[in-house]
Formats: structure tokens, sequence, C-alpha cells
């Protein structure tokens, strides 16, 4: 079995950086926010957290700016999945 890890504490961190500097901003650059996941994604193995950052990721990929919200609720979903023990826990799976 491959073991995954998180640096939880660094995302956590990393986290509250980036939305500390969105501040009261309604819209933020779709350049800041590639970094700000880019970071995150570099702060983790973890195949699901990778895979939820990938995919905001390929969300922005097209546009100029991100509403600052939206920015906000992304990175506080990525520090739960980043600190749930198991983050497939929310999914039902049929048996």
């Amino acid at each position: 079995m491959l073991t995954t890890t998180t640096n939880n504490q660094e995302v956590i961190d990393l986290a509250r950086v980036a939305i500390d500097r969105i501040g009261d901003q309604l819209l933020v650059s779709q350049g800041h926010c590639v970094n700000v996941f880019l970071d995150l994604y570099c702060a983790t193995n973890d195949y699901a957290l990778r895979w939820a950052i990938a995919e905001r990721l390929d969300d922005i990929r097209f546009v100029n700016v991100v509403e600052a919200d939206d920015m906000r609720a992304d990175v506080c979903a990525i520090v739960e999945i980043a600190t749930t023990d198991d983050p497939f826990a929310c999914l039902s799976v049929a048996a």
C-alpha cells in the first residue's frame, strides 16, 4: 500500500497567508490563484488533495480573474481535505 503524506501545518499556513492576502478584494487575478494552488499542491503528496487542487486549477485555466469568495471557499475546502483522516469519508460507497 502506498502511503501519502501531507504537512497539515504547511497547508494551513499557506492557506492562512493566501486568505490574508485576498483581504477584502472582490476579484483575484488568475495568476495569483495559480500560484496559491501550486504552493498547496507542493505541500502534499496526498492523492485526494492533489486531485482536488488540480481540478480547481483546471477550472480557472481560461479565466483572467477569480471571484475572491470562490477562492476563499476553495482554499478552505483544501484545508478541510488536508486535515481529515479520510478525505473520501463524505462519499457514499455502495457495498
